[in-house]
């Protein structure tokens, strides 16, 4: 998984997550990620959700 600032996510579940997170549209969001998967840029699209927040292990 990589994320960026905007707290979009890129993921290899082929959609799995934002169609699950999708039937439960007030739970939080958060991803857990190393620094090294932060990039500039995500490509997203309409479907995809942001995260409410990321927690960088060892910040």
């Amino acid at each position: 998984m990589f994320y960026n600032n905007a707290n979009f996510r890129l993921g290899y579940a082929g959609g799995y997550y934002d169609n699950f997170m999708v039937q439960y549209p007030l739970a939080y969001k958060l991803g857990i990620c190393y620094p090294s998967q932060k990039v500039e840029q995500i490509l997203f699209e309409t479907h995809d959700l942001k995260l409410d927040d990321v927690l960088v292990a060892g910040v």
